[in-house]
């Protein structure tokens, strides 16, 4: 059994190795990449692990060769496109969200459906249209309010099962996406589990999985002067590399209310949402105008894993930490299955630089990271 091996990154201490046909990407230690070499060359597990023996390792040889089979197998889709589908809407309301002169309408048929998915974007919502760029999309109830669906005036008609509201929330994002930058899917790399802060010329890319304190971080970092790029989601164009403005609200969990409350007028009246037992409330807070408002996109060069302490720590942003980077910008990311694209992602991933932030103290969190645009 062999992987289809299609692009590889070496950077200092790591192999990044992008999978062809399961369009996967895989991080190895450098110390560890002989395990895949004779994965790859070897024609049995008997054979791999007896070409492994003299490593010296043989239990962590079981388990890249468990790990690697199983990427043998293509990843399955994780939402159902069904081209072409027309599905009918009855009783409808609609509302319009513009940004920058580009509008979208939003057409459904239960105000609890549009709170559940579009309350990041309620601050963009507007009585007057204006450009309409990819025209009306519908979002309805589906086969009996058992799923969700989201169709685009393309009679592109995506559909989901009730338990995969957040993959209905990422798509409806994207299209809002899509059409403030005029774009169809076609044309970016990716959307990455990221928040993105700039300075109105370059930026800085935070990871983190939830609760790592990341877009707390980027709140403090837009009210001290920063630009909010996008949060949670970060979009990457394929014709230069850059991070897309997409202007959703940052969304604040209950535990940091206390550190963010003060810096935004009539916090109380912002939109909230309970999301689960484990995230809580959380308060949407409308990004700040950018400093180029015109400017849509920005290059990216420092990727910043964030790791907030809830104990007084000695503030640290250090170099490195790229294995645990990548596998978090990656694995909750969304990345088009392109054989040119992947190899941009991987030349990108080349020239930045990996950092890890390690803190307690906003302030000292905040000149920290604003030093990276100083470098």
């Amino acid at each position: 059994m062999k992987l289809s091996q299609t692009k590889l990154l070496a950077l200092s201490n790591h192999y990044i190795i992008w999978l062809k046909d399961s369009n996967t990407y895989i991080v190895f230690d450098k110390s560890n990449y002989k395990y895949f070499k004779k994965f790859q060359s070897s024609q049995t597990e008997v054979t791999y692990l007896k070409d492994t023996a003299h490593f010296g390792n043989p239990d962590l040889a079981n388990q890249i060769y468990n790990s690697l089979k199983a990427l043998c197998v293509p990843t399955s889709q994780k939402d159902i496109h069904l081209s072409g589908k027309k599905i009918k809407i009855s009783g409808t309301k609609s509302c319009v969200f513009n940004y920058q002169q580009h509008s979208i309408t939003v057409h459904y048929n239960a105000q609890a459906l549009l709170d559940l998915i579009a309350s990041k974007f309620f601050h963009l919502k507007t009585k007057v249209k204006t450009k309409d760029i990819i025209g009306s999309h519908s979002i309805i109830s589906h086969e009996d309010n058992t799923g969700y669906a989201l169709q685009n005036s393309l009679e592109q008609t995506w559909v989901w099962k009730k338990n995969q509201v957040h993959l209905l929330q990422g798509k409806f994002s994207f299209e809002i996406l899509n059409a403030i930058h005029n774009k169809t899917e076609d044309d970016w790399i990716g959307t990455l589990h990221a928040t993105t802060i700039g300075n109105g010329k370059q930026t800085v890319m935070l990871v983190g999985n939830s609760g790592s304190g990341k877009s707390t971080l980027a709140t403090l970092l837009m009210y001290a002067g920063y630009d909010l790029v996008s949060d949670d989601m970060s979009a990457m164009l394929a014709n230069n590399n850059h991070i897309a403005v997409l202007p959703a609200a940052l969304s604040i969990k209950e535990k940091a209310f206390a550190a963010i409350a003060p810096l935004v007028d009539n916090f109380e009246a912002l939109p909230k949402q309970y999301i689960n037992s484990t995230k809580g409330q959380v308060t949407y807070i409308p990004p700040l105008p950018l400093k180029h408002p015109d400017q849509l996109d920005y290059p990216c060069k420092n990727l910043v894993l964030v790791r907030y302490s809830q104990d007084p720590i000695t503030t640290t942003l250090t170099e490195g930490a790229e294995q645990t980077i990548l596998q978090e910008l990656i694995t909750e990311s969304w990345l088009a299955h392109n054989e040119t694209y992947a190899q941009s992602f991987l030349n990108w991933l080349g020239t930045v630089k990996f950092y890890e932030l390690k803190y307690h103290n906003n302030n000292e969190a905040i000149a920290a990271v604003g030093g990276l645009f100083k470098e």
